[in-house]
């Protein structure tokens, strides 16, 4: 990172000098800014509050001791922001903190990780897990929810994916299951006194990002099934 250094003189040369004939706030957060898409460039993965952490426990602190009116946390320092990432959090281009200093950490730095999963490139890409689907059931209890049972069952094998009763009144919930679409499910829901769920309560199915049912006039009960293995 020797391309850092250039970088690093030049703002806080530049800053200095603009602090003395411009306004606070707009030349700062310029050099914040350029500082801050530095270290997002090192490591794609940082989150803002890593950014923030960064620039503010390096920053070259002026006026009054600690965080004040005039200068904030301090003056930015991007080479001490950049140090800080790569001894605590590292860097998408294989240094991390801990390595050594060619990047290199368990592995090399040519994608290899040193580990035990060895074996060459035959052309032919392990296979990947099942792709999975969401089915979402929102549901909103009335006055009487005793009565509500509902569950989701895998058709295949006969069992529950789960099942759920002893609601209170009003209450509502939401489950998501992530479900494998090669296969057939049943949503059920049974209402033992037979009169659905009244007023502004109901259920809600959304399954692959698309709304399959909404409402509460079931009275006894009803079910759905999902996947292609019902076809």
């Amino acid at each position: 990172m020797d391309w850092m250094n250039p970088m690093y003189y030049s703002v806080r040369a530049r800053f200095s000098l603009l602090m003395q004939q411009r306004s606070k706030h707009s030349q700062a957060c310029p050099h914040v800014s350029g500082v801050a898409a530095l270290l997002k460039s090192y490591n794609q993965n940082l989150t803002p509050a890593q950014i923030l952490e960064a620039m503010t426990a390096t920053a070259e602190d002026r006026g009054a001791t600690g965080k004040d009116s005039s200068y904030g946390h301090g003056i930015v320092d991007a080479l001490a922001a950049y140090e800080y990432i790569k001894s605590t959090v590292g860097g998408n281009d294989g240094s991390s903190g801990g390595g050594t200093e060619d990047g290199t950490e368990d592995g090399t730095e040519d994608g290899t990780d040193g580990g035990d999963d060895t074996g060459g490139d035959d052309g032919n890409d392990e296979a990947e897990p099942p792709s999975c689907v969401d089915l979402d059931v929102f549901i909103r209890l009335d006055r009487y929810p005793g009565d509500i049972t509902h569950s989701l069952r895998n058709r295949e094998t006969g069992t529950d994916v789960w099942r759920n009763d002893g609601y209170s009144r009003f209450e509502t919930d939401e489950i998501t299951s992530c479900l494998d679409p090669s296969l057939c499910w049943r949503y059920e829901i049974i209402d033992s006194f037979g009169d659905g769920l009244l007023g502004n309560a109901g259920i809600i199915l959304t399954y692959d990002g698309v709304e399959r049912y909404r409402g509460g006039g079931f009275r006894r009960g009803g079910y759905l099934d999902f996947g292609d293995g019902c076809n």
